[in-house]
């Protein structure tokens, strides 16, 4: 084994269960697969698992709202560089940009492939730093395995999904995991580590909800590496939180949210807790005193977690929370409203279930920290409700397995338009959700 090179798997798990004999033979064998290949094959199975959600991002690719009139059409219309520094919605997205950038190199018709490749890639890193020993701090092999495996199997996530217009919430998981992890030795890994954190702060919002949990696990394990991710953290914050103030009011929603205590109760029990568990769902759109048991019930969790949990469960409930109040504090017109209808006011799009982006990483949080309630020194009553999650998520993970297709709207027909169309020519491709299109002018 190189030194310095994190390995997916940790022998510590043989040492659990099983015949000595079985339990040797098998840890001899876990030794000897080197790390590139471990990390090889997380990835080939977890990309798997993301093809047979949503076959039709690989067998028929097509773009996704912003991935085609934003990215794609500014990058082909405006240049190389330029849109790079362009905001939108009052933060950069420097990532997302840089692979519609990389896409000019290739035909117009092979360029929604890459995007979902590029995206389903960045889904699939968190469980790679999740697998390997720079996080075996956080928990065995195989609590880290099923965390990792519920990340991939999520419920009530298909709007992240294989979406480079909604990539940058797979890289704040992806951040944050880099961020609590052990510091690498290699400098390659430090290379990646940086990219990762560097590339999330400049694209989205999420660097301002970082740097608190950043500072927060530098304060507990100092060290020179933490203080300068915590620094480039907090320093791309300082640039977002900027353009934001600036300019992101004009951008957003500006109406009254016409938000309540039950209509915040409603959408955490809906779209969290349950949304976690059994998928999407409106069980308790207009039914508060059910929304209130079933929030209190997730809230008692969340909190027991926040004050007795493990350091990384911690900053991670903060993290999603913080999240959850931006988002819920200022949502984007483009969630409450297609372009071709009228917007609904305030968190009207949110209850009738739009807006799925919203609910995924506090999700995630809820899911954790379900997993860490089943150590046998958590308090019986909690242990047992987490098992009974349990019971029920599998439900949701089956009934929420098949994200919907995109509408097939023959994209590649239109791209062969633009391929034989003479030069000025301005052509109007219709893309997916229907309704939105894009805009590009043959050069």
């Amino acid at each position: 084994m190189t030194p310095g090179n994190p390995v997916v798997f940790d022998s510590r798990w043989t040492q659990a269960s099983g015949p000595s004999t079985l339990r040797e033979s098998f840890k001899t064998r876990l030794q000897t697969v080197r790390p590139w290949c471990g990390q090889a094959i997380v990835f080939l199975l977890s990309f798997a698992i993301l093809v047979s959600r949503r076959p039709d991002a690989i067998f028929r690719p097509q773009f996704w709202a912003e991935d085609g009139w934003l990215f794609y059409a500014q990058a082909y219309n405006g240049g190389l560089v330029h849109p790079l520094f362009w905001t939108y919605s009052g933060y950069l997205l420097i990532f997302s940009r840089l692979v519609a950038a990389l896409a000019q190199f290739f035909p117009l018709a092979s360029a929604p492939l890459l995007f979902n490749l590029v995206a389903m890639t960045v889904q699939i890193l968190p469980v790679q730093i999740l697998l390997s020993s720079r996080l075996s701090a956080i928990g065995s092999l195989p609590s880290r395995l099923l965390m990792a495996l519920l990340y991939l199997s999520l419920p009530n996530s298909f709007e992240i999904h294989a979406t480079l217009a909604n990539v940058h919430w797979n890289m704040a998981i992806l951040a944050f995991l880099v961020i609590v992890s052990a510091p690498p030795r290699s400098r390659v890994a430090r290379t990646f580590d940086y990219l990762v954190v560097l590339m999330t702060g400049l694209t989205g919002p999420f660097a301002v909800m970082l740097t608190p949990a950043a500072f927060l696990d530098w304060r507990k394990n100092r060290g020179r590496w933490k203080l300068i991710l915590t620094s480039t953290v907090a320093a791309c914050a300082g640039v977002q939180g900027f353009l934001i103030l600036i300019a992101g009011r004009s951008h957003r929603v500006t109406d009254a949210l016409n938000a309540s205590w039950v209509s915040l109760m409603e959408l955490l029990a809906d779209h969290v807790f349950l949304g976690s568990l059994i998928g999407r769902n409106a069980l308790f759109h207009g039914r508060p005193l059910g929304a209130l048991v079933v929030t209190f019930l997730g809230i008692v969790a969340l909190l027991y977690g926040l004050i007795r949990g493990p350091l990384h469960l911690r900053l991670f409930i903060l993290f999603a929370n913080l999240v959850l109040a931006c988002a819920l504090a200022s949502p984007l017109p483009t969630l409450i409203g297609m372009p071709t209808g009228p917007p609904l006011p305030g968190w009207r799009g949110l209850e009738l279930g739009l807006g799925q982006r919203y609910w995924y990483i506090p999700m995630l949080a809820f899911v954790a920290t379900l997993v860490w309630l089943l150590k046998p020194a958590i308090p019986t009553a909690l242990r047992l409700g987490a098992i009974l999650c349990f019971v029920l998520m599998p439900f949701g993970v089956v009934r929420d397995w098949r994200h919907p297709p995109r509408v097939n709207l023959h994209f590649e027909e239109y791209a062969e338009k633009l391929k034989q169309a003479p030069q000025g020519t301005v052509l109007v491709i219709p893309i997916n959700p229907p309704g939105w299109s894009m805009r590009v002018v043959k050069r």
